[in-house]
């Protein structure tokens, strides 16, 4: 039996399988790219950006920071963007920006739960 046949000896409940199997896999897809984006621990960026500052260039540290996508990177920028701050409106700002990357990685996970 070919796969086609199986399909359609199923019945009418098969469409709505098949709808539901592909908007699994298209969830499922859009999450590894999610997650490929936001698992970028901007290797090394860090580092440079600490010797930008030490440098005294603040403006290029923070536009280095915010060319590389990703949680890191963006905590990274919103702590220099905030440097004149006090430490704890620092932290908020981290957490809010941590917040945002949170809320896009559960995007569509309740679909898939389902």
């Amino acid at each position: 039996m070919n796969p086609i046949s199986i399909f359609l000896d199923g019945g009418p409940i098969m469409y709505p399988l098949l709808i539901i199997a592909i908007c699994a896999i298209a969830f499922t897809v859009n999450r590894f790219m999610a997650y490929g984006q936001a698992g970028n621990g901007a290797p090394g960026l860090l580092s440079q950006v600490l010797e930008m500052v030490k440098n005294g260039q603040e403006g290029d540290a923070l536009r280095r920071a915010e060319a590389v996508p990703g949680p890191v990177a963006a905590s990274i920028a919103t702590v220099l963007r905030s440097r004149n701050q006090p430490i704890d409106d620092v932290e908020r700002e981290v957490e809010a920006t941590g917040e945002e990357y949170f809320i896009k990685l559960e995007r569509f996970l309740p679909a898939l739960d389902t």
